[in-house]
């Protein structure tokens, strides 16, 4: 093996580790070989070989143990991916740094980030039209996005503000909640927030206060990470920060049911080899009116309209509120 193929094979090995937050763990184990190394440094790996190969082969040891590629459900059996098939691609604005998404009745709204940036946007998707643009304030790093009966409410990222639009984008006031927010999503009773971690909060829609939280979890298994949400024939969907997987969450008990993987999508995008790194899927919005899931990512050009072969809704619960 060479040392650009052993310096390559470790590199694969950490991006691999990141899917399954065993990356900190392959961090301490270079450090751990390599004392007076930069983590990660090709400059310094190239004067190594055997070190290099060493370190390789251990990351990958640690990603098989954690089996980061293979979920499984609570009875440890492999719960398998949900097949879909991509019906539409459609021109997405590539400076749009994607942050939430919804549709309705032909009506595709969306909120951007970054700071001095956010913004909410409505689009019409009959002609792909961009109809209106709504600037958020210059200090808000604008985030998650939902549509819960005649509001548009949306998320900030640190600071704990958060905003009620009517379907016009016409601002009706602000309200505040605690902790980070990242995604957001109704289920038509109550708001769903992710904060980047392996809880979800269900919210009142009106008081914006937490009333309950379900740990998200994949068999044995904790699922972190959690970003974008949306709701979905019973089942609560949720993207993986830096990866191209869907988790399908129970809302009762945060049992993952199965995973989109759309890792394909990110070929079809034009010159996606050149994309920055910070471009990741982040944008699901479910059309229930034609039984379609609409995904797009960060500085995405595309945007994809899905058929997806949904499994069961989850049984209720009488411990739903």
């Amino acid at each position: 093996m060479s040392q650009s193929s052993d310096l390559d094979g470790l590199r694969n090995a950490f991006r691999m580790s990141r899917r399954c937050n065993a990356h900190v763990l392959v961090v301490n184990i270079y450090l751990k070989i390599n004392k007076k190394a930069t983590p990660l440094s090709g400059a310094t790996l190239k004067h190594s070989p055997m070190r290099t190969k060493k370190i390789a082969a251990l990351c990958v040891l640690v990603v098989q143990f954690f089996a980061c590629e293979m979920p499984a459900n609570a009875d440890g059996i492999s719960v398998s991916a949900i097949s879909h098939e991509v019906l539409r691609e459609l021109d997405h604005d590539p400076k749009r740094f994607t942050q939430g998404l919804a549709v309705r009745e032909g009506r595709l709204f969306e909120s951007s980030g970054l700071y001095a940036q956010s913004a909410l946007f409505e689009t019409r998707l009959s002609d792909n039209r961009a109809v209106k643009r709504v600037s958020l304030p210059r200090t808000v790093f604008g985030e998650g996005l939902a549509l819960h009966g005649d509001q548009v409410q949306v998320l900030s990222w640190r600071e704990q503000r958060g905003f009620v639009f009517d379907l016009k984008l016409r601002l009706l006031r602000e309200f505040r909640f605690s902790g980070e927010g990242w995604g957001l999503a109704s289920d038509g009773r109550q708001l769903i927030r992710s904060d980047g971690s392996s809880q979800l909060s269900f919210m009142d829609p009106d008081t914006h206060r937490d009333l309950r939280r379900i740990q998200v979890h994949d068999g044995e298994r904790s699922v972190t990470q959690l970003n974008e949400l949306e709701f979905a024939r019973g089942w609560i969907l949720a993207n993986i920060w830096h990866s191209d997987r869907v988790a399908l969450i129970d809302p009762a008990d945060g049992r993952v049911g199965g995973w989109l993987e759309l890792g394909a999508l990110r070929q079809r995008l034009p010159g996606a080899a050149d994309l920055p790194y910070e471009a990741v899927l982040n944008g699901l919005a479910y059309d229930s009116a034609h039984d379609l899931l609409y995904v797009t990512g960060k500085w995405w050009p595309r945007l994809f309209a899905l058929r997806v072969d949904w499994p069961p809704p989850p049984a209720p619960s009488a411990d739903k509120r």
